[in-house]
Formats: C-alpha cells, sequence, structure tokens
C-alpha cells in the first residue's frame, strides 16, 4: 500500500511540475519574440506570437503536453511497483521525467531545446549528486563515476553524429545527451538511446510509408529519447 501511495505521489509531482515547468518556458519564448517584432500591437497579444515554423504560441497547455504526461505519469506507477527503487535512484529518475516531459513536448510543439530547461536540469543534478555524496560518500561517489561514465559516452556520440551529419543533428540535443548521461550513468544510458533510436526509426519509416514525410525531412529527436527513457525505466527502472 505504501509503494503505491509513493508512486501516486510520484506521477502527481511530474503532472504539475512538467505542466507549471513547460508553462514558463513557454512564457519565456513568447517574452522573447515579444521583444524581438517591430510591431507594438504584435507584442502586446501573446497569442499572436508564432514560432519560426508560424506555429502560435499560445497560453494554453497544447494536447501533446497533456499526452506525454499522462504517458510519464502511467510510466512511473508502473515502473514503480515493478523495481525496488532506492532513495536517490528515485530522486534523479523523478527530476529526469520531469525534465524530459518537459522538453519532449517543447521539442514536439516549437522544434527547440530550451537552454534555460538544460541549465535548470545541470544544476539540479550538481544539487542533488552534492547531498548524495555528502551523506553517502561511497555510493554518493560511485554513482558520479558512473554519470560521469554514461555523459561522455552519450555526450560524445552525439557530438560525433552531429559534426559527421554536418550540423543536421541540433546543438541543443547534443548537450541534452550529456545531461541524459548524468541522470542514467553508464549502466542505463545505452539502452534508453537504443531504443529512442529504434522509436524514431519505426515511426520514420511508418511516415515515409504514408508519403507523411520525405527522405530529406527531419523529425524532432528529443520526443524519442524521452520514450527510450520511459522504456528503460519499465524494464531497469
Amino acid at each position: 500500500m505504501l509503494e503505491l501511495i509513493s508512486a501516486l505521489l510520484g506521477a502527481v509531482i511530474i503532472a504539475i511540475v512538467s505542466v507549471a515547468g513547460f508553462q514558463f518556458a513557454k512564457t519565456k519564448l513568447i517574452d522573447a519574440k515579444q521583444l524581438s517584432t517591430t510591431d507594438p500591437k504584435l507584442a502586446q497579444n501573446s497569442e499572436a506570437v508564432t514560432n519560426p515554423e508560424n506555429k502560435t504560441v499560445g497560453m494554453k497547455p497544447p494536447v501533446s503536453l497533456i499526452v506525454m504526461t499522462t504517458l510519464c505519469a502511467v510510466v512511473w506507477i508502473v515502473s514503480s511497483l515493478l523495481h525496488d527503487y532506492e532513495l536517490w535512484r528515485q530522486i534523479f529518475n523523478l527530476c529526469l521525467a520531469v525534465f524530459m516531459t518537459i522538453l519532449s513536448a517543447f521539442d514536439y510543439e516549437y522544434k527547440k531545446v530550451p537552454n534555460r530547461v538544460l541549465w535548470m536540469m545541470l544544476i539540479v543534478y550538481v544539487f542533488a549528486a552534492g547531498i548524495y555524496v555528502l551523506s553517502d560518500i561511497a555510493n554518493g561517489l560511485a554513482f558520479v563515476f558512473s554519470s560521469v561514465a554514461g555523459s561522455l559516452f552519450a555526450g560524445i556520440s552525439f557530438l560525433l553524429c552531429y559534426l559527421i551529419s554536418k550540423r543536421q543533428l541540433g546543438g541543443g540535443d547534443v548537450k541534452l545527451a550529456f545531461l541524459l548521461g548524468l541522470y542514467l550513468g553508464g549502466g542505463r544510458i545505452f539502452g534508453a538511446i537504443i531504443y529512442g533510436i529504434l522509436c524514431c526509426f519505426v515511426y520514420s519509416v511508418v511516415q515515409l510509408c504514408r508519403h507523411k514525410l520525405g527522405l530529406r525531412d527531419g523529425v524532432p529527436l528529443v520526443p524519442f529519447l524521452y520514450l527510450g527513457i520511459l522504456i528503460t525505466f519499465i524494464i531497469t527502472g
């Protein structure tokens, strides 16, 4: 019973913080667009502000955010009941789930990976990891070493893809890869990336067959990395 209550509490936290964080990031996007516009009337109306793809940036949460938040909450409950988390792993998983929900919805809607959210993601990791090390030096240091290994693996892999693809892979995706390695560590980051790439591959093939995508068209990568992480949560915790 206690495990179920803990899982439900985590799901509620994911839902509330994800929606609030997305709205905050979107407000910053609106503010940036307002500062860049030369039309005072346009600047006063946040509903008229658009991203580079001409998608209106309104204040209501998009359907994609609601769907991703619900999916993440369900996966969190299932994963929590399947696996016996230690406290610190649960904390880092919860933080990662929230940040990835925000980033996935933002990348899907606006084709952007906000630097503000990435910086917050790094700050939260450093703060939590610091407390972990101070409270349990041996396990904390082991976690940090695993995090650094995972970060280097994921970050360098994505950086090489970024350079080889002549920057068709977004710079924000490379930064995010380094951070995902920190949160998942060397033991889980490989699986999360593989699952995410497989999901992206299946989606791309289906859309190509439906003539919804061309061979030169790109797709937002973060939502698929997000799915890879959710799959990892279910399989390994």
